[in-house]
């Protein structure tokens, strides 16, 4: 039995099928841009420890790790929005 691909609906590897991919290798390629875009533009300075802190892609987690920092570093972040 094939499994066909998600987005485009071509037929998967089976090979590539068994390990769990449920995209083609071209549209696996493409979701995997826009993830890696994605989180590369969710970086801020960090409060300590290096130049950029990365932060979750969920919007509420990554307003609590803003919060967090401001409270590691004594400034309190509630309120600003």
């Amino acid at each position: 039995m094939a499994l066909d691909c998600i987005d485009c609906g071509e037929e998967i590897d089976p090979n590539r099928a068994c390990l769990g991919y449920r995209r083609c290798l071209s549209c696996g390629e493409t979701v995997a841009q826009q993830v890696a875009q994605e989180r590369a533009s969710r970086c801020v300075p960090s409060y300590n420890k290096g130049p950029l802190q990365p932060l979750s892609s969920d919007p509420r987690t990554a307003r609590r790790q803003l919060l967090d920092a401001g409270l590691k570093t004594g400034k309190s972040l509630e309120g600003e929005d």
